[in-house]
């Protein structure tokens, strides 16, 4: 038997939230990783920190690649 849901929240505590939110994002991005080889799609990731000083991360680490990926996006969606 797996897990049983629990309640999505906030995580009060600031170090906490923090190491929650690395390994969340790495977990995501390993599962974007094997999704783009396993399959041989195209995807990115775009993360946004709540700290004015970050700058968004960026999955692949190729800005070139992930401006490509838009662009194809922007030209699909109009």
């Amino acid at each position: 038997m797996g897990r049983g849901r629990s309640a999505t929240k906030l995580i009060e505590n600031e170090k906490s939230r923090k190491a929650t939110f690395q390994k969340r994002k790495n977990g995501i991005m390993k599962k974007a990783h094997e999704l783009s080889t396993l399959c041989g799609v195209d995807c990115c990731l775009i993360f946004y920190s709540n700290s004015i000083n970050d700058l968004p991360e960026i999955w692949p680490r190729d800005r070139i690649q992930v401006r490509r990926m838009i662009e194809k996006y922007k030209a699909k969606k109009a």
